[in-house]
């Protein structure tokens, strides 16, 4: 396994920002106060970032980003 060339072009990825969103859900979901939890149930937050996690799947699987076009 080696890092791709230009893994900065990465980031804008819809794949990529689909699993940072992940991600980032389940940190926030930690860092929330009990009292605050029981307001949104455990549930709701697992398929969220299960969904968004398949997105992020899926999008590894598509072009992304700018297409190159064949010029006249």
């Amino acid at each position: 396994m080696r890092i791709v060339t230009n893994w900065r072009s990465r980031l804008r990825d819809y794949s990529t920002i689909a699993l940072a969103l992940g991600t980032a859900t389940v940190a926030a979901w930690t860092l929330l106060p009990t009292d605050l939890k029981a307001f949104l149930p455990t549930q709701y937050v697992a398929w969220a970032v299960g969904a968004l996690n398949a997105f992020g799947l899926g999008g590894k699987f598509l072009v992304q980003g700018p297409v190159d076009t064949p010029k006249d």
